[in-house]
């Protein structure tokens, strides 16, 4: 397979059956449209971090028997994915979708759109630390509403601390997969069974190690720890942010 030279090119993978992205889109799309057929009657507000071109939400939004209630705000920080997103948007007719290039890991791109019934945070645990990838789980209830169910990707063979992270933070699972112990790919969802946390706009959610597709800590996970939530200071959203690299 070939290396992608940059996060636009990346996106090429999805069009070709054979790539496990192609299939992580499938159960992603599929998770999506679970989460929007749940969702109570009313406004549904979504947000999509690092959201590439928005395949997963564009796949399934426009077309959705929910479209209407839909208020969705897709952030993501390289221009040209932001251009196609745009495009796509555009094209599908989908009026309440909303495509910015920001930063993701800001808590305050948030701001208007949370606390939101439906967070995508696919492609993102792969490029995080350890300590980052607990810090940012612990964050997430800042962003969401109860019920709020939270669509996430991981190798299922580096997961099992990540969902042990979502239980400690008050999520309750609803689906992951494939159980598959091959399978190079794994889709979650998590539901906030809980009360959300105070939202901090000057929260930073997570820092990732590298701007190049296909880096990160897939091979150098530690064994599954315990997660202590217990000390985080009160009324702040996961502790003190940790400072995020010049981009």
């Amino acid at each position: 397979m070939t290396v992608p030279s940059g996060w636009f090119e990346w996106h090429d993978r999805y069009g070709d059956p054979r790539d496990p992205l192609a299939a992580r889109l499938r159960h992603v799309r599929g998770h999506l449209d679970d989460a929007l057929r749940a969702a109570a009657p009313g406004p549904i507000r979504l947000v999509s971090m690092c959201a590439g071109q928005g395949h997963d939400v564009l796949g399934v939004v426009p077309r959705h028997p929910r479209a209407p209630d839909v208020r969705a705000l897709l952030v993501e920080r390289d221009e040209r994915n932001v251009a196609a997103a745009r495009q796509t948007t555009m094209e599908s007719g989908a009026p309440g979708v909303q495509v910015v290039a920001a930063d993701a890991s800001r808590a305050s791109v948030y701001r208007d759109h949370v606390p939101a019934h439906i967070v995508v945070a696919c492609g993102i645990f792969g490029h995080l630390e350890r300590d980052d990838q607990l810090r940012f789980i612990a964050q997430l209830p800042a962003l969401c509403a109860p019920g709020a169910r939270v669509v996430w990707t991981r190798d299922p063979q580096q997961s099992d601390h990540l969902r042990a992270a979502f239980e400690a933070a008050g999520f309750l699972q609803r689906a992951f997969g494939p159980t598959d112990p091959e399978a190079r790919y794994g889709a979650g969802v998590h539901e906030l069974v809980g009360d959300g946390a105070p939202y901090d706009p000057d929260a930073v959610l997570f820092t990732f190690l590298s701007d190049a597709p296909g880096d990160g800590p897939r091979h150098r996970m530690g064994p599954r720890v315990d997660v202590d939530t217990s000390s985080r200071p009160a009324g702040r959203v996961g502790g003190e942010p940790r400072p995020q690299e010049a981009t």
